[in-house]
This record gives structure tokens, sequence and C-alpha cells, in this order.
């Protein structure tokens, strides 16, 4: 038997509290990357040095400790908003999905380190090593992140699981998407794929993932996106039709009885 994942709740009222998560992660982590570039300016390193030139007492009485709060903040905030988001997925059935994930010091320390070490390399105006941040080291660091979410995360009540060490394997399909884009048309094939792709490295004992959504639909959903957000206030209504249908794609095969 085939289940299929689906999100909860009327598009509306989502879009509202999807508006209120990211204006609330959009203020700690601005204030916290504005505040470690001033912070990290301050102490000469670097090109982005002058910095502090622009405010010479300032930066270290208010914007500091401000940065300091943002940065302590954002880790539980991130993982609240994830454990909402899960908690409003469950299948076509009824069940229900729970991520019981919590921020312990290791994960704090993750947290802080990937917003410290992209502040960092954002003050080292160096081309080709932000490129290699946002498209090599981050997509990595993100597959972690997500690994460790999908640990703490179960289906009616069943563990599910996802390895680390697959973060290269998702960080070279994820620079195939990018580069597809290029071709105009190709990443209408790449994101579905990538998607089949990290669908198939879910394990759980409730059953297989996978999915199933076909190219031109994803294009269509795509393109509706787009038109969707040109009103700009309609941004986090868009965001919910378009993840309402690529959660629709996930599909769960439930072991025979």
């Amino acid at each position: 038997m085939k289940e299929r994942l689906q999100l909860d709740g009327g598009g509306f009222r989502l879009g509202w509290l999807f508006l209120g998560w990211w204006l609330l992660i959009g203020i700690i982590s601005v204030t916290a990357v504005v505040g470690g570039a001033f912070v990290v300016a301050g102490t000469g390193i670097g090109p982005g040095a002058g910095l502090m030139e622009l405010v010479p007492v300032m930066g270290w009485v208010f914007v500091a400790p401000l940065s300091l709060l943002a940065l302590i903040v954002y880790p539980w905030v991130a993982v609240a908003f994830f454990r909402w988001f899960v908690s409003r997925v469950r299948t076509d059935t009824g069940t229900g999905l729970a991520c019981d994930a919590r921020v312990a010091g290791p994960v704090f320390a993750a947290f802080a380190g990937f917003m410290v070490l992209n502040t960092g390399v954002l003050l080292f105006h160096s081309r080709i090593l932000n490129l290699f941040f946002a498209y090599v080291v981050n997509p990595a660091i993100t597959w972690c992140f997500l690994s460790w979410f999908v640990r703490n995360t179960t289906v009616g009540g069943v563990p599910m699981r996802m390895e680390y060490r697959m973060a290269w394997a998702y960080t070279w399909r994820y620079l195939v998407v990018v580069l597809s884009v290029l071709s105009v048309i190709g990443w209408i094939w790449a994101g579905p794929w990538l998607l089949r792709w990290m669908a198939g490295q879910v394990a759980t004992a409730y059953g297989a993932f996978s999915y199933a959504l076909r190219p031109g639909r994803f294009f269509k959903y795509v393109v509706v996106t787009l038109l969707y957000s040109l009103g700009v206030v309609t941004i986090p209504w868009a965001f919910v039709y378009l993840n309402r249908r690529l959660i629709g794609g996930v599909e769960i095969t439930r072991p025979q009885a």
C-alpha cells in the first residue's frame, strides 16, 4: 500500500504563519551576520577592516552584544521552525510526522560556527572563496543539518534515518542542479532527479520513501510559484503553494503485513 505526504492546514492561515516565522528568522539572521561582520572587522583582519570606521563606538558597545544575542537565539528559533513545519506534515491516511530535535551543546556549536564561518568568508572579498563556500561547503553542511533533523523525526511514531556520510554525494548532485539552470530548461529534469535521490536516502521501518513528481508537473509548480510571487507580498502564500505540491510528491510504500 502506498501513502502520500501532504501539508496540513489552510493555505491562507499557513501563509501568515510562514510570514511570521520568516520575519523572525530573517531579523535574527541579519542581526547576527551584520553584527558579526563589524566585530570581525574591528579586529583589523581582512579587507573588511574598514567597516568599523562607520561605527567606531557603537560597533562594540551596541552592535556586538546584539549580534552575540542573535547568534545565541538563532539555533533555537531555527529548530523551533523546523519542528513546527514537520508537525504540519502527515500522510493521506492521517498518520502524522513529529520532530523532537533539541538544541544541545554540539548542535549549538555547529549552528553558531556555520553562521560565523559564513560571516568571515563574506569579509574576505574573494569571489573564488565565496563560490566555494556557497556551492561546496554550505550544501555539505546543510545536508548534515538535514540528516540530524531527519534522525530526530518520526512518522507514525517510527524513527527515521538519513546518513551524514552522504553529504558529498548530495553536494555534487546539488551542483548539477545549479549548473542545469544555465541550460535554461535542464532544471526541469534535474530538480525532480535530486528530490528522488533525497527521498531514497530516508530509511525507516514505516515504509520505503520515494518521489513521484514528474518533470512536467515540477515545471508547472515552479512557474505558478514565480507568477504568484510577482506581487511580493504574496511570496509566503506562493511558498505554501510550492511546498504543498512538492511534499505531495513524496510516497511511502508500506511493507506487506
